[in-house]
């Protein structure tokens, strides 16, 4: 599928985008509001409500205006690196669910747990939330081992030899045979 056509296709689809995608689509987080889809063998989360949308838009803004200084990012709404949204999102949904002491990192229900809590979301601590944001690390993907890595070279320089030798004694046999 065309790149262009894609994006069009996918903004008549998914009318009102879900600001969090994300942090749900990499697992750190829940929405009881959103809905998954699939396009092109492409995820995305559209948002069921106009109003849930406005307020997680407003949070993720105020997250991105707090940790702009912490994530040495521009405020303003340029767009910025996957892993920089990625820490963004994440790290502020937990900090937020750490300051709330909520039990599930569900987006829906902190944002009604924080205004419950607080008459306007500008109020919470942010220095938790921030610092939350700044310690926030991706899933380490697997690593060998110093030693398995040892191992795997030394097999295949041991499958290398073999292989040469096997070769040799085929062609000496095959030179030395009689006729």
């Amino acid at each position: 599928m065309d790149e262009n056509a894609y994006h069009a296709h996918r903004s008549q689809i998914n009318t009102i985008p879900c600001v969090f995608s994300k942090a749900i689509l990499a697992g750190c987080a829940q929405c009881e509001l959103s809905t998954k889809r699939s396009l092109a063998e492409r995820e995305m989360v559209s948002c069921n409500t106009q109003i849930a949308q406005i307020n997680c838009s407003t949070l993720h803004s105020i997250f991105r205006e707090r940790a702009a200084f912490t994530l040495k990012i521009s405020p303003a709404n340029t767009e910025i690196a996957h892993n920089k949204a990625m820490q963004l999102q994440c790290g502020g949904l937990k900090g937020l669910q750490n300051v709330l002491q909520a039990d599930a990192c569900n987006v829906h229900a902190l944002i009604q747990k924080s205004l419950e809590k607080e008459d306007s979301m500008v109020d919470l601590p942010w220095q938790e939330i921030v610092a939350a944001i700044a310690l926030w690390k991706p899933r380490q993907r697997f690593k060998t081992h110093k030693f398995s890595r040892f191992c795997y070279i030394l097999l295949r320089q041991i499958a290398r030899v073999a292989s040469h030798s096997a070769e040799r004694f085929v062609h000496s046999n095959l030179i030395q045979s009689p006729p």
